[in-house]
């Protein structure tokens, strides 16, 4: 059975409302095989790019207890918990992800954004430095950069680097409808014109 490639394109299918297909497909896959790792991966970013944190975490723990150095449950557990407000808990898998793998650019924005979210200004924008520093990071991934700075209340900045995820189609930007405050970021960071071009208007 085919599924989704996870990569940084996962959201694509997702936010053009096929979850529920993606959703189908992991179901099937599981059927077939439940010890897939694929398919308990390609759950948990379907459940947490559609708001149901809690049924991600749980499928993120599953992908953990087959393959615990997983990137992508890592990273996403340790958002889950900083947009729930769990600080430490979403530091200890950011700083999971930086034992195994070190300082990469998903290493550096799970431990930036647990950071920023938890209100560490400081720390927060030394690891932002650090991230922007690596090879091509404005071309590479700005969606990650500018969901940092909004993390940190940095609204000119967030607007300049989500600019620069539209100008390189950055997949990543579709991730502010996970933000934990969406709403006000959307309103006092994101113009229509851009929420319009990454279909979020």
């Amino acid at each position: 059975t085919e599924i989704y490639t996870l990569s940084l394109h996962d959201a694509l299918p997702i936010s053009q409302g096929r979850a529920a297909e993606a959703l189908a497909q992991s179901e099937a896959v599981l059927e077939y095989d439940p010890l897939s790792v694929t398919a308990y991966l390609l759950r948990a970013v379907v459940l947490f790019f559609t708001g149901d944190n809690e049924a991600s975490a749980k499928a993120c723990r599953r992908v953990l207890e087959l393959d615990e150095t997983s990137p992508r449950a890592l990273l996403t557990l340790s958002l889950i918990h900083s947009y729930q407000g769990e600080f430490d808990a979403g530091l200890h898998w950011a700083e999971r992800l930086v034992q195994i793998f070190g300082r990469t650019q998903i290493s550096l924005f799970a431990l930036g954004m647990s950071l920023a979210e938890a209100g560490r200004s400081e720390p927060a924008t030394l690891v932002l430095e650090e991230l922007k520093r690596l090879p091509s990071a404005p071309e590479r991934f700005p969606a990650r950069i500018a969901l940092i700075y909004a993390a940190l209340q940095d609204h000119d900045q967030a607007l300049y680097w989500f600019n620069q995820a539209v100008e390189f189609r950055d997949p990543t930007i579709l991730r502010i409808r996970m933000l934990g405050k969406a709403d006000r970021l959307q309103s006092n960071v994101l113009p229509e014109e851009i929420l319009r071009k990454i279909n979020l208007a």
